[in-house]
């Protein structure tokens, strides 16, 4: 009797630290923020300089973010076939209220650019060229060449799932909804 009361205490403290680890990570999700930028030295609102990483081009970023991780369903790895040769991505794949906020920005902002931003830090780019109404955004990969994109992709698709945990979280105990 006292052997399996040990066990059941030790299977309790191992659930329970399984629990506290689950919650840490969910608390510690990096997101995905997505922002209007524009190469030119105009200012409006809070702006800041942003260099993407592989390329070192240069933009002048909104700060507000008009979609983030909770407005994409899906994430896939890319690759479009230009002029120039091939270009890997991302297809961020936008759910319903994505593609309104998309579609939105894209009329807007013609000419301009859409960085994509992770933890904070630029990952990707996309010149806005058309507006972009079936919530397919693809954005050319911008990370450091010593960055596996592989494994970054999983993170990215991590992230996604875990906020969307998070809003079915909340939605079961709230009437409201994100």
């Amino acid at each position: 009797m006292k052997k399996f009361l040990k066990i059941l205490m030790f299977a309790l403290a191992g659930a329970a630290l399984a629990a506290c680890s689950g919650d840490d990570e969910k608390k510690n999700t990096k997101l995905l923020t997505f922002h209007v930028a524009n190469d030119r030295t105009l200012s409006s609102g809070l702006t800041r300089n942003v260099t993407m990483p592989f390329s070192g081009f240069t933009v002048l970023m909104n700060e507000d973010q008009f979609m983030y991780t909770g407005d994409i369903k899906k994430i896939d790895l890319a690759q479009v076939t230009l002029i120039d040769g091939p270009i890997t991505g991302f297809l961020f794949t936008c759910n319903d209220r994505g593609k309104r906020r998309l579609m939105q920005s894209t009329a807007a902002n013609m000419g301009g650019y859409i960085v994509v931003m992770y933890g904070g830090e630029p990952i990707a780019l996309r010149k806005i060229d058309s507006v972009i109404s079936d919530g397919a955004l693809f954005a050319h990969i911008e990370i450091p060449k010593d960055r596996d994109v592989a494994k970054f992709y999983e993170e990215l698709s991590k992230s996604v799932d875990t906020v969307e945990e998070i809003k079915k979280e909340k939605n079961e105990g709230s009437t409201l909804s994100w």
